[in-house]
């Protein structure tokens, strides 16, 4: 850990109070302030710094925000990410009838 960030509540922020862009990923979930205003987004992609994003709330218009303005982030599980199936796991393969 460096003298520049430090973690809290299992989400890294720089000692400013920023979200480090490095942390978020397409398809998480951001709190941002923009504006005047706080909205909830998903992240699209991040490009040259800015995220750009599409707020989940309705009359919202802003599709971008710098790492200042996000404030909170939840991390989506990515489906590249999926868990193993145990061993001791049946499979229902041929064992259903679709059909009566």
């Amino acid at each position: 850990m460096t003298a520049a960030a430090s973690p809290q509540n299992g989400r890294w922020r720089s000692l400013n109070g920023d979200v480090r862009l490095e942390r978020i990923r397409s398809g998480d979930i951001v709190l941002v302030s923009k504006g005047g205003r706080r909205f909830h987004a998903t992240v699209r992609h991040i490009r040259e710094r800015v995220v750009e994003l599409e707020p989940l709330e309705r009359g919202i218009s802003y599709r971008h925000a710098s790492a200042r303005e996000v404030l909170d982030v939840w991390h989506h599980h990515h489906a590249e990410a999926a868990r193993e199936i145990a061993k001791g796991q049946l499979s229902l393969a041929g064992r259903l009838d679709p059909t009566p």
